[in-house]
């Protein structure tokens, strides 16, 4: 893709930035990445992805670790996509795999009530229902 590197040659990257890395989709990032984010974070912890269900697959015991940070302070945050939403029913036809998006965000809300039961905290509560853009 020709972006990233246009974005690289513009903002400064590197350790001592607060831009560390571009990466045009999480699936470029490397593993190791995202697990050490994750290990090192000590008091916010914020996922935004429409179901998020790649945590419970790149992170080992993503629920035990996620749930310790949380019983010892750190703000754990998950914002999913709507699973009945008209958005999430239209991206299901796209995408048309097995797997459906409404199951991955099921699979992703029944891990995050498993922290919340283990470190005792707030249970899941929906903040909007959806946002969606017709870009048509």
């Amino acid at each position: 893709m020709l972006w990233p590197d246009v974005v690289r040659r513009a903002v400064k990257v590197g350790a001592d930035r607060e831009v560390v890395g571009v990466y045009p989709r999480r699936s470029d990032l490397p593993r190791s990445v995202f697990r050490e984010r994750i290990e090192r974070s000590r008091s916010r912890l914020w996922f935004g992805g429409y179901t998020s269900y790649f945590v419970w697959l790149e992170v080992p015991d993503a629920a035990g670790v996620l749930g310790a940070k949380a019983e010892h302070g750190a703000d754990v945050r998950f914002l999913l996509g709507d699973p009945a939403s008209p958005v999430t029913t239209s991206r299901e036809q796209v995408e048309d795999t097995p797997l459906t998006l409404a199951t991955r965000i099921a699979m992703t809300r029944a891990e995050i009530a498993k922290i919340a039961s283990a470190a005792r905290c707030s249970p899941l509560r929906p903040a909007h229902r959806y946002v969606g853009l017709d870009l048509r």
